[in-house]
């Protein structure tokens, strides 16, 4: 029981996903809300709706790829990649395609 307890509480805090090829990484809750506040801040706190396409975990710095939707003032919708440390801190951000 105390095994399936600590391995849940792994799952939920974003740490640790166990897979058919065994346990990976995920990327952090805060390494995601950083990048969608970064995009948002980026056009000026008038992007509608953002959504985490995909995210892959590194030690170094992890990738997050989000799709910003209802942009104002420019394309509506866009994908733009985030590299950012697990602590939050992004150092890049890209328009990957409109």
């Amino acid at each position: 029981m105390k095994a399936s307890l600590g391995l849940a509480l792994l799952a939920g805090m974003g740490l640790a996903l166990y897979t058919p090829d065994g346990w990976a990484a995920e990327v952090s809750s805060t390494a995601k809300s950083a990048c969608m506040m970064a995009i948002n801040s980026q056009y000026g706190g008038n992007v509608r709706d953002l959504k985490v396409v995909r995210s892959e975990f590194s030690q170094a710095n992890s990738e997050v790829i989000v799709k910003a939707i209802g942009l104002r003032g420019g394309s509506t919708n866009e994908k733009l990649r985030c590299l950012v440390f697990n602590s939050g801190k992004v150092q890049e951000l890209r328009v990957l395609e409109n």
